[in-house]
């Protein structure tokens, strides 16, 4: 009798662990160790434990184990006792490596303590040395965000020639983690298997030698920094909360199948915020999304509960979008191309601030043919393809969006004549040749505001368009969403993601945000919260006739369900 007590109590208490709320799905969980933190938390058996029932208590599944970071390299033994530890306690484990200079390993960046200088023999010589090392170890290696450089001593400045530093550095970090990560590396143990982890300032990429084009070539997944963090703080810049999604979508585009995975932080975070990251990863199509790193874990960093109690919805919000064809304005950026110039153009990170709007912006390296609405900021402008292509699209119905900086630096008479762009509105229709285009009069940065004294990478101020009134961002949000026969209208500051038959909005406010959402140009549709998708109070909803009332909570997701009927 007492048997079957206990056994029944065992199944009650299996079966809260597996609630509706965090029914397994193909989202997987998974956490960053640094080098100085294997020493910390994996050198003594109590210590492990402690991290093993942290990782079992937030849904870990795996974990990078790193073995360099800025000349720390935990002992080989240790490293051995840790994974075997983990791997025997149900948890996958790989290896990480970042390669940041330290005391005796490589040759510093003449401009930056971090980064090292590539074209040196004593890096090159450490760091095939070192993943020789780290190959005897893992069958898989994670390469963190630092395969990238600003050196300019006279050894590389040598190397680069008549080029100019991008192109140089482009080629020079392909050849490198060819030459002297992955040949050497196999070497060792023919089955390794490599993630390049990149950061998140993707317009900036080019410069230090991130090479979207050749990495998925030669690094079998690729991995995407979606660490907004804060957006009201200078410490990580002003970032917005699309950023991650804008760059997991833009690299998506290069990497195809072998993205899958997001990795953000608690740097600078409140709740709010940093759950919206792990949101946006989800929403930009990440299954797996690593949370760096596992000092705060074990700390118990504020914003884990409340991530802890999202960990349902993120599951669910997974399990909704995949393999769902995603509707929006494609954003284009070709690989490597500039958003600023000499001319004065200032269009970098301009798809984050689109994508805050709620312009449902699809970050592309290449215009599909099947493309519906097109948007063209300065660095479209670096195609020498796209005024053909502009006015074609025009012709065909294409609804295009470009700035006044894609259009000056286009220079073609035939597309505009826009010569002040200070005189004009906000937003606008203009004639031209071909047939109407909407110009948004919107700039952002310069290459020039960036530099290492100040912020090198992330927005380096905030920008008014975070408080255009609510007035016009729905007028502009009715014009580009009309091509999808929906209109949307709410506060700025909130995320709008369009799929086959689903609408999600993310609320970037720290207050509820009220909006309608309702069908347009002919045809019915109804709306409604999607039941499957657990959302969060006071999320709540209202449903009419072709409509539906929502409010969205703080730092929230909704998910309506979109049915739609054809015209009569």
């Amino acid at each position: 009798m007492l048997r079957n007590v206990l056994h029944v109590l065992l199944l009650l208490f299996a079966a809260a662990l597996f609630s509706a709320a965090d029914t397994p799905s193909n989202l997987q969980l998974e956490a960053y160790i640094t080098a100085h933190q294997v020493d910390q938390y994996f050198s003594t058996p109590e210590s492990r434990l402690k991290a093993l029932r942290v990782y079992q208590d937030i849904g870990i599944s795996k974990v990078y184990l790193e073995t360099h970071r800025s000349g720390h390299q935990p002992g080989e033994a240790l490293l051995r006792e840790a994974r075997d530890f983990l791997r025997a306690n149900g948890i996958e484990v790989s290896g990480g490596i970042t390669t940041t200079a330290g005391e005796n390993f490589g040759e510093p960046s003449d401009r930056n303590r971090y980064w090292l200088n590539y074209q040196h023999p004593k890096t090159q010589t450490d760091l095939a040395a070192h993943f020789r090392k780290a190959a005897r170890l893992f069958d898989e290696i994670m390469v963190d965000d630092f395969l990238a450089t600003d050196d300019e001593s006279d050894l590389s400045a040598a190397a680069k020639g008549e080029r100019s530093w991008s192109e140089y550095r482009l080629q020079l970090m392909a050849d490198f983690a060819r030459r002297f990560i992955i040949e050497p590396a196999r070497e060792v143990n023919p089955d390794i298997q490599f993630i390049e982890k990149f950061p998140q300032w993707y317009d900036r990429f080019h410069i230090f030698g991130y090479n979207v084009l050749e990495a998925p070539r030669l690094f079998d997944r690729i991995w995407v920094g979606t660490e907004t963090r804060n957006p009201n703080t200078l410490r990580f810049g002003y970032t917005m909360p699309t950023e991650g999604y804008v760059n997991y979508r833009w690299l998506a585009s290069t990497a195809g199948e072998k993205i899958a995975g997001a990795w953000f932080d608690f740097g600078d975070c409140a709740p709010g915020p940093y759950l919206m990251q792990a949101y946006q990863s989800v929403l930009a199509g990440a299954q797996e999304l690593v949370l760096f790193e596992t000092g705060s874990l074990i700390d118990h960093n504020e914003c884990i509960e409340p991530f802890m109690q999202r960990r349902g919805a993120l599951r669910a919000l997974a399990e909704l979008l995949k393999d769902r064809p995603r509707l929006g304005m494609h954003a284009y950026k070709p690989p490597n191309s500039n958003g600023s110039d000499a001319d004065g153009a200032a269009n970098l990170y301009i798809f984050d601030y689109i994508a805050t709007l709620g312009l449902v912006p699809l970050p592309v390296a290449n215009i599909p043919d099947d493309a519906k609405c097109l948007f063209l900021a300065r660095q479209a402008a670096d195609d020498p393809e796209i005024a053909v292509q502009l006015k074609a699209g025009l012709k065909q119905g294409v609804k295009i969006v470009a700035t006044p900086d894609f259009l000056q630096t286009l220079n073609d008479s035939s597309l505009s004549n826009i010569s002040e762009r200070n005189a004009l509105p906000i937003f606008s229709k203009q004639k031209t040749d071909a047939g109407d285009l909407l110009v948004l009069n919107l700039q952002t940065f310069r290459h020039e505001e960036f530099a290492p004294d100040k912020e090198m990478f992330l927005p380096p101020r905030p920008l008014p368009v975070r408080d255009w009134p609510a007035e016009e961002v729905n007028r502009i949000r009715k014009e580009i969403l009309s091509t999808w026969g929906v209109e949307i209208s709410g506060p700025n500051n909130v995320g709008i993601y369009l799929f086959d038959d689903l609408i999600v909005l993310a609320n970037f406010n720290d207050e509820e945000a009220p909006c309608e959402v309702k069908s347009s140009q002919g045809g019915k549709a109804s709306f409604r919260l999607n039941p499957s998708f657990p959302h969060a109070a006071p999320t709540i909803c209202s449903s009419g006739a072709g409509a539906c009332r929502i409010t969205v909570a703080a730092w929230e997701t909704a998910v309506i369900d979109w049915i739609r009927e054809q015209p009569d």
